[in-house]
């Protein structure tokens, strides 16, 4: 029976990559980049579950091949995801030089390899192994952060709608995949014989097949990109203007969302307010930062929701739905989250305190 349960446990993160990989694959010729390049970093990671599950069900601790796959996968995977978050917020092309960064999995696994070869046991090399992979995580989860970071601020000052759009779960599920390979961590210093027959295999795999199973899922489901982005923003060239005066500027793109009330166009871009001002899609964010301190989208969205506050001191008894549309909203779920964090409530709670 234990042996039944090994063999599960050792197999589950397998048999999920597994999965995904092939659902990718169906996927692949309609994919983006970004997509094609995540069907990349399944692939590999299912390959290095495999020789994961292998190890494990042989139930042998001597060193061969099977190990030095799982070496340079075990290695390769957070690069790849590295390369996988650039591409989601870089539209440029990935340069050969920008993989360099599998070059320790491609020096350790090869070294280790040559040593196979030569009959002996690699045990200097697993333990360069062992501390080159915290610090992989540590850089990835550093630079891949930043990049996220920077593309979602840029998101905010180019759509005044961020749904869908925001890579907002990508980076939260970095922070995840950071934490949740200290397990991996853990289990490579104390060593993965350790858990040979033990039931303690199951805290590893279930953790680990959660956590590729959220990668991919979340991965799959991301349709917003660069790429995307740079065809918007292709639609919408910048303008070739002098730059007005800070003050002057800020008064015509008050006077847009004031007067014109031009926050009451859904799907609001950056770009359409500042053909409405005749300026630079860059000076009108560059304004709004400076002068008010929000980002685009909170500036748009603060002015929906004072229209939707002064719709319901007005008539309290109107649809509080139909009101966020009216605003400019491009959902009822969006309303009532920019309504809660402009306000600190729901638009019933508010007006119940009126």
């Amino acid at each position: 029976m234990r042996e039944t349960w090994n063999t599960f446990f050792a197999s589950l993160p397998f048999t999920v990559t597994l999965v995904w990989t092939v659902i990718l694959l169906l996927d692949y010729k309609e994919s983006g980049r970004a997509r094609k390049f995540l069907t990349l970093f399944s692939l590999i990671s299912c390959i290095l579950y495999l020789a994961h599950a292998v190890h494990f069900v042989r139930g042998k601790t001597e060193t061969d091949w099977v190990d030095c796959v799982y070496t340079f996968c075990h290695l390769a995977v957070y690069p790849l995801y590295y390369i996988y978050i650039r591409i989601l917020t870089d539209a440029s092309k990935v340069r050969w030089k920008e993989y360099w960064v599998l070059l320790p999995a491609f020096g350790i696994a090869l070294a280790e390899g040559i040593v196979v070869l030569a009959g002996r046991e690699p045990v200097w090399i697993l333990r360069l192994s062992d501390l080159v992979f915290p610090l992989e995580i540590l850089l990835v989860f550093v630079f891949g952060y930043r990049r996220l970071r920077r593309f979602n601020r840029d998101m905010e000052n180019i759509y005044a709608d961020t749904e869908g759009k925001s890579l907002r779960p990508i980076l939260l599920l970095l922070v995840i995949f950071a934490l949740s390979s200290f397990v991996s961590v853990v289990s490579s210093l104390v060593g993965r014989d350790s858990f040979l027959d033990s039931p303690l295999l199951a805290i590893p795999s279930i953790v680990l097949t959660t956590m590729i199973f959220a990668v991919l899922y979340v991965g799959y489901r991301q349709d917003f990109s660069a790429d995307r982005l740079e065809d918007d923003l292709r639609e919408s060239p910048e303008l070739t203007t002098e730059p007005s005066s800070q003050d002057d500027l800020l008064f015509r793109i008050r006077k847009e969302m004031e007067i014109n009330e031009m926050y009451r166009r859904q799907g609001l871009k950056i770009s359409d307010l500042s053909a409405a001002v005749m300026s630079n899609r860059t000076y009108v964010s560059n304004c709004i930062n400076k002068n008010t301190g929000q980002s685009f989208s909170d500036f748009v969205n603060t002015y929906r929701v004072e229209y939707v506050k002064r719709c319901l001191k007005s008539d309290p008894e109107a649809n509080i739905s139909d009101l966020g549309t009216r605003a400019g909203f491009s959902g009822e779920s969006v309303f009532f989250r920019n309504f809660k964090k402009a306000t600190g409530r729901t638009p019933s709670e508010w007006l119940r305190l009126q």
